[in-house]
């Protein structure tokens, strides 16, 4: 008996000792099929390498959401039932006073990405605990309700999961008021119109919270630096499925609106957008007509499996 235990030891340890470890060695610019989302691989693009740690943002879409969610759970109307939307007034508008930020929130979503449902929704595996559910009533107009759709983690395998990495970055605020502000000195500027490197501006002194995150959207600055300034492409096309059965007027040609981490400066209740076009705007943040376009940092260290070229026809396969 003692025989057959030493003999059954020994082949664990030659089995271990035999096992072959790959190593992920990629560049900024190169591709990797990793994870799924309705149906379809996800394929994502390598935008930044620390040592083997590989930052990846989707190539495309992968569907449309809101940021937030009204806080009242009807989108327009505060939680007193007092209706905000009014087509002669402009909510971002230094004119319309007359509704504190609060309010605001309450009836169209906030742009803190810390609390926001769309964070939630990325960062969960299986059920998602939100601050403001985004049902059909609080987002607008209410094509693409969440509240029930497991978390996007849970689109990866376990081992798939185990690769990525928690980030903690720097998330602009609107205001200088939260209790998490970490520093910063004055609001981020903002000016209309101009594309990604012509709005960072002093993004090193606005006020700003950390946040940790396992899946997050790109920054203002993240998409100057790490996409514009590397010479890679930030329109951003959508998937089949993130397509399917759906229609705005937020795209042109091929190309649509997407989400951004960066708030509005001044209002609670917007959030800065990459616009087709390719320029920088903003929104609502309980509109669910603007694109999901997901980033997250994957160790390329000790991998199990690894096949393909890297290449946008051959991308790498972590398995």
């Amino acid at each position: 008996m003692k025989k057959v235990i030493i003999v059954l030891v020994c082949l664990i340890l030659i089995g271990c000792q035999n096992k072959t470890e790959y190593r992920l060695d990629a560049n900024v610019g190169d591709y990797i099929l990793y994870g799924q989302y309705n149906e379809e691989a996800i394929l994502w693009q390598v935008i930044d390498v620390n040592e083997y740690n590989y930052t990846l943002w989707s190539d495309k879409i992968i569907d449309f959401k809101s940021f937030d969610a009204a806080g009242s759970g009807h989108v327009f109307y505060t939680r007193e039932n007092l209706n905000l939307y009014d087509e002669d007034k402009d909510f971002f508008n230094e004119t319309y006073k007359e509704v504190d930020e609060t309010e605001r929130v309450e009836a169209f979503g906030s742009g803190r990405w810390s609390e926001s449902s769309l964070r939630a929704w990325l960062n969960a595996d299986g059920h998602v605990t939100y601050k403001n559910s985004p049902t059909k009533s609080s987002v607008f107009p209410g094509k693409r309700a969440y509240d029930t759709e497991p978390g996007f983690l849970s689109n990866f395998t376990e081992m798939e999961k185990t690769y990525i990495q928690d980030v903690s970055h720097k998330t602009l605020l609107s205001y200088d008021t939260f209790e998490t502000l970490a520093g910063g000195k004055e609001l981020h500027k903002y000016v209309w119109n101009k594309g990604p490197n012509n709005s960072v501006l002093n993004y090193d002194s606005a006020y700003y919270e950390f946040v940790e995150d396992k899946v997050f959207l790109l920054s203002i600055q993240e998409l100057a630096e790490l996409v514009q300034n590397q010479g890679l492409e930030y329109k951003k096309e959508a998937t089949a499925s993130a397509k399917k059965d759906f229609d705005t007027l937020r795209s042109s040609g091929n190309y649509y609106e997407n989400w951004l981490r960066t708030p509005y400066p001044q209002r609670a209740v917007a959030v800065r957008t990459s616009y087709p076009e390719g320029n920088i705007a903003s929104w609502i943040a309980a509109s669910d007509e603007i694109g999901v376009v997901p980033a997250l940092v994957i160790t390329g260290h000790k991998l199990d499996s690894l096949e393909g070229q890297g290449t946008y026809e051959d991308p790498y396969i972590i398995k």
